[in-house]
């Protein structure tokens, strides 16, 4: 992740990320399946992890996410502190803290 400030006063986010979709047959078995979803992407103010701390979306929209390796350059207002890939956990993931990441 990489945040690069504009000469308007917006900021540049540059990220990439990798993807995968399984699906289970009940007994244990899970088979690699194509991936194209629309998943949400957010930018917080703080760690959205600590519910005690003053924290503001900066940015929530949905993206298109392939199975693999996938790229994405965003442009803000404001610089976050904070970036998630699916941060409200839409899908089942087995490893959901690898979803947030501090910039």
């Amino acid at each position: 992740v990489s945040s690069e400030a504009l000469v308007n006063g917006q900021f540049k986010i540059t990220f990439k990320t990798s993807a995968k979709k399984f699906i289970a047959d009940g007994k244990g078995e899970e088979t690699e399946q194509p991936l194209e979803e629309s998943v949400e992407i957010a930018m917080f103010s703080n760690d959205p992890n600590k519910f005690g701390l003053e924290n503001r979306v900066i940015y929530k929209q949905q993206h298109a996410v392939v199975s693999g390796d996938n790229s994405f350059e965003i442009i803000v207002d404001e610089k976050p502190a904070y970036i998630g890939i699916d941060p409200f956990v839409r899908f089942i993931d087995r490893d959901t803290g690898n979803n947030i990441l501090q910039l």
